[in-house]
């Protein structure tokens, strides 16, 4: 049978122009959009800083549940990456307090909040480069309270997560231990003295004496400048209250800060209180020494802000500073830096820890 070519051809034109496009139009994003309350951790086995979440509830009331990632070795080219992990993600969410696990390669992810109301869960992010993967725990055990804000480490020694404070329906100063081996949730009441409620403040794991140190937050009615320790010796847990010296940063809350785990030293930059506003200076504490160090850095001084995040980056000295806001409607979605001379540090003193 003769086929007529001149028919198969306009027949095929026909089907072309009656399928969907093959692609849209799209922006792509090579940054993580405008956002405040975002969580990140310096992945120290893969040389790259991750970024989890955080929202722009009063700019379009988005509520992120994103990862991202930029490289910190090679050549001085910082980019961020998205990233696509594996498993179903958490929630979008803001002020969920992130901790780093490098023993087993891995990030966690506790509580926070969204329209929804507010989380308890916990969330493992393997992190194998290429082939990250989200999954959620499930601890037994009585839970804590649900909550945002809460003061969260690894502690490696106990191979638990460690979760003190947070504000949920109420304002919580309690302490919790998540043992990973057993994924088992224990309360603890350590002796001592207990550090006041509070929210949005520093917490860190310092090996060389096996404690959490939490610094500042925002309290009931106030804000808190004060310096803590938990001893976690199994059994003995304690706190105390230390008393470093030197130039003590105000006040303040919702700052971005960094630990530099081989310098052993707290970074923190901006922040606010309800008297002093919204802040822009930057600080050092040498925890060998527990002196606070005011720093006068040169260069492009970021906008003072809240609410933004922050890692220090070992490989090139610096404080890694990302968004914020800057309250109502204005936020901010830049990436700063703040370099800091290994020898300008190494000045400061290394006595032992008090």
């Amino acid at each position: 049978m003769r086929v007529n070519s001149r028919r198969l051809l306009v027949g095929a034109v026909a089907l072309v122009l009656t399928l969907p496009f093959a692609r849209a139009d799209k922006w792509t994003d090579f940054t993580p959009r405008l956002r405040r309350s975002t969580s990140m951790i310096a992945d120290t086995l893969n040389h790259r800083v991750i970024l989890f979440g955080g929202t722009n509830q009063s700019l379009s009331s988005e509520w992120f549940n994103d990862v991202w990632e930029m490289p910190l070795d090679g050549p001085r080219t910082y980019a961020w990456h998205q990233l696509n992990p594996a498993g179903a993600a958490p929630a979008g969410r803001g002020m969920a307090p992130v901790a780093y696990d490098p023993v087993h390669q891995q990030m966690f992810v506790f509580g926070g909040q969204n329209p929804s109301g507010q989380y308890g869960d916990v969330w493992s992010l393997g992190l194998v480069s290429g082939s990250e993967v989200w999954q959620q725990l499930a601890p037994s055990g009585t839970p804590p309270p649900v909550r945002l804000g809460a003061f969260v480490v690894y502690a490696p020694s106990r191979n638990a997560l460690v979760v003190f404070g947070g504000l949920g329906s109420a304002w919580y100063n309690d302490l919790w231990l998540l043992n990973l081996d057993s994924l088992v949730w224990h309360q603890l009441t350590p002796s001592g003295s207990v550090p006041g409620a509070r929210f949005c403040g520093a917490s860190f794991f310092h090996a060389p004496t096996g404690r959490m140190l939490i610094f500042g937050g925002m309290g009931v009615g106030t804000t808190h400048n004060d310096l803590w320790a938990l001893d976690l010796t199994p059994g003995n847990e304690r706190w105390s209250q230390l008393n470093p010296g030197g130039a003590v940063p105000s006040r303040r809350g919702e700052f971005a800060y960094g630990y530099d785990e081989v310098g052993q030293r707290l970074f923190v930059f901006s922040g606010w209180d309800s008297d002093g506003g919204l802040y822009d200076d930057s600080y050092v504490l040498t925890v060998s020494n527990l002196v606070w160090t005011m720093l006068q850095p040169s260069g492009y001084i970021p906008i003072a802000r809240r609410n933004s995040t922050g890692v220090y980056d070992h490989y090139g000295s610096n404080l890694v500073v990302f968004g914020g806001d800057l309250g109502g409607d204005h936020y901010l979605d830049g990436t700063s830096l703040l370099e800091v001379g290994r020898d300008e540090l190494n000045a400061l003193g290394s006595a032992p820890a008090r």
